[in-house]
Parts: C-alpha cells; sequence; structure tokens
C-alpha cells in the first residue's frame, strides 16, 4: 500500500486485516525496552534467528504488522525484495508497559479535615 501512496511508509499507521490502524508513539521508555529486548534475543540465539525490530510482516494481502519484536527464520533469501511472510515468523512479541499500581491512600476532599 506504501508503494502505491495510499500509506506513508514512515507514519504512523498500519494496514490490519483490510483496515488502516493508528500505531502508538514510541516513547523513550518504550523503546528503551524494546532495544534491550532485542539485544537480549540476540544474544540468547545468536545466529539461529534474525532479530527484527519494529519492521513489517506480510500476514495477508491485506494485512502487514509491525510488532515491536519479531524472531525471523534465517533464510538464504534476506527478504531484500519482499516481507517476511507469517509463515517465517516463529515468534512476534509487543512490548507493553503497565502503569503503577494507585496507591491506597486517598487524598482528602477540599474543604474536609484531614
Amino acid at each position: 500500500m506504501a508503494e502505491a501512496s495510499l500509506l506513508d511508509e514512515d507514519g504512523g499507521v498500519e494496514p490490519l486485516e483490510g483496515e488502516i490502524a493508528e500505531m502508538a508513539t514510541v516513547e523513550a521508555r518504550h523503546a528503551a525496552s524494546v532495544r534491550a529486548l532485542a539485544r537480549r534475543l540476540q544474544q540468547q540465539f545468536r545466529d539461529r534467528v534474525i532479530v527484527s525490530v519494529q519492521n513489517p510482516i506480510h500476514r495477508s494481502p491485506d494485512s502487514e504488522a509491525r510488532p515491536d519484536l519479531a524472531l525471523l527464520a534465517p533464510r538464504d533469501d534476506p527478504c531484500r525484495e519482499k516481507l517476511p511472510a507469517a509463515r517465517h515468523v516463529p515468534l512476534v512479541a509487543a512490548v507493553v508497559h503497565l502503569l503503577p499500581p494507585q496507591s491506597s491512600r486517598v487524598a482528602p476532599r477540599a474543604g474536609s479535615r484531614a
């Protein structure tokens, strides 16, 4: 779709199941976590997989996902002419940051005595 100028290759959207999905903004904490996990996976698996960071994966004719991380099966063809297909991707990962638990202490209401 980017080739047909329907989508900007560097834009904040991705085609998923025939729909245009907006991608979340990547913030510093998230980017640092993705880099750290990618480094760890590369150290662990070495040459047995290719660690792909936030790159598109061809899922179907109308769907390209851009996961935070994907492990790609090594191939003789390094996917220079086309995107890796889902069958070449044994693992896809999304990095999620949970919000810290809310404080159990309740702030007093304005005008009340604490």
